[in-house]
């Protein structure tokens, strides 16, 4: 967490005291910037939980925490959970009782607590059991990813896949685009641009669009209503509906 290969958007807790106290700020050494504090602080009901998601299931094999940094909070005890859905979470235990870590003793020492067994997650959440002065820390993780993206070849159309900090980027062949590499960028019919039911017909870089019966505009957009030759049977219709016995 501390170098940035986990993304902001993959920290969550279960509460923050306010926005300067998010579970953005659970970095490992982070120091605070601008308004934001130097730590991730919750509720102090000891119901608070700060999670880490990391994408792919990972081996975590020890647990790193630090306080708040400028100020005497830190949690001294806590408990920790993993999932690998993100929904269904179960207690970390050995020998059948769930393992209540020790935590910290000052504000910025780095307290490790190596896992064993270690755990094989793709979520991981830390439960603050006591604190001192208030519900606030730091944290980190040491392990390895046992998947990488990758290997699930994602990349179609002859691009190339580049792990990248737990996700993947293609680098897509000429004439194809799309996260995936799915799009042929060279073909205007793909995806085609024809709406309620129009054919893209594809010529030369260009494209034109035949409309159904009832709409016409350069993608068939435009809603012209029922024809001239309908409306004349329609009226027709009518007028024998209309005869007098």
């Amino acid at each position: 967490m501390e170098n940035g290969d986990i993304p902001d958007s993959q920290l969550s807790a279960s509460s923050e005291v306010n926005v300067h106290h998010g579970a953005v700020n659970a970095r490992l050494n982070f120091r605070g910037q601008g308004s934001r504090v130097g730590a991730w602080c919750g509720h102090n009901d000891l119901k608070q939980w700060l999670e880490v998601n990391f994408v792919l299931q990972a081996t975590v094999t020890d647990i790193l925490t630090q306080g708040r940094f400028r100020h005497n909070q830190w949690v001294t005890k806590y408990t920790v959970s993993y999932s690998n859905d993100g929904l269904n979470f179960f207690d970390y235990r050995v020998n059948g009782v769930v393992k209540v870590f020790d935590g910290n003793r000052n504000r910025n020492g780095i307290v490790s607590n190596s896992l064993s067994p270690v755990i094989l997650t793709k979520h991981i959440r830390i439960h603050p059991k006591k604190y001192y002065g208030y519900t606030c820390m730091r944290v980190d993780f040491r392990g390895c990813l046992k998947e990488w993206p990758c290997e699930a070849r994602p990349c179609r159309n002859a691009g190339t896949c580049f792990d990248f900090r737990g996700h993947y980027r293609c680098a897509c062949a000429k004439g194809w685009g799309g996260k995936n590499c799915e799009q042929n960028i060279d073909d205007p019919c793909d995806p085609t641009p024809c709406r309620n039911g129009g054919t893209c017909l594809a010529y030369r870089g260009h494209y034109r669009c035949a409309c159904g019966e009832g709409w016409a505009g350069k993608n068939c957009e435009q809603n012209v209503g029922t024809s001239e030759k309908d409306l004349g049977l329609l009226v027709i219709h009518e007028s024998l509906f209309n005869i007098q016995i």
